[in-house]
């Protein structure tokens, strides 16, 4: 990004992308390594996976599987013993590098989205899969109560009728409209 798409402070100097501080001399954009650091947080997923890796060294929050230890376990299986534990791991053949995620502790799709370290967890794969199972559960439940209070909503309000839609043609059908509708735009220009 260059300096001179920045909002410039007092001094002339450009403001820090994070904090909104005067940039001092010798950096570009950024006032300070927190700052970048708290940047990258933010807009680098894998920034994000390595200083969660950093903090909980593989050790899954909820049942505390130590997973690192557990690849380098794999690493050491015959065969068989190998596809045993591909298949209790639910994991295909030629798997991923590692047997933990990076996981919200509030989802993003309730709002925890663009965070810290504070709102990320490790998790094994299979804890992961847990979480995301129960989430999507609330979230069905949700939208199904969304709907519910939609429909609830719909039948309190008397549908409105336009008869002869079509004038001229004979047609003198009763039709209900929803609110909001083409046809209800429509008739409100003919009606004008």
């Amino acid at each position: 990004m260059s300096t001179r798409s920045l909002p410039q402070g007092p001094n002339g100097r450009a403001l820090c992308r994070w904090c909104g501080l005067e940039v001092p001399r010798g950096r570009r954009t950024f006032c300070s390594p927190y700052c970048v650091d708290a940047w990258r947080l933010r807009t680098d997923p894998a920034y994000l996976r390595e200083k969660v890796f950093e903090r909980d060294r593989g050790i899954c929050a909820a049942c505390g599987v130590d997973t690192q230890g557990l690849r380098k376990k794999f690493r050491k299986l015959d065969y068989r013993a190998r596809r045993d534990f591909l298949k209790q791991w639910r994991l295909k053949e030629g798997w991923r590098r590692s047997l933990w995620d990076a996981d919200h502790i509030i989802p993003v799709a309730e709002g925890g989205g663009e965070c810290d370290l504070t709102n990320m967890r490790t998790l094994c794969l299979k804890c992961h899969r847990k979480a995301t199972a129960e989430l999507r559960l609330r979230r069905q439940e949700w939208r199904r109560l969304q709907a519910d209070n939609q429909s609830h909503a719909a039948r309190q309000t008397k549908p409105r009728i336009i008869r002869g839609f079509r004038e001229g043609r004979g047609s003198s059908t009763t039709t209900p409209v929803p609110p909001g509708s083409a046809k209800e735009n429509w008739q409100a220009v003919a009606d004008a």
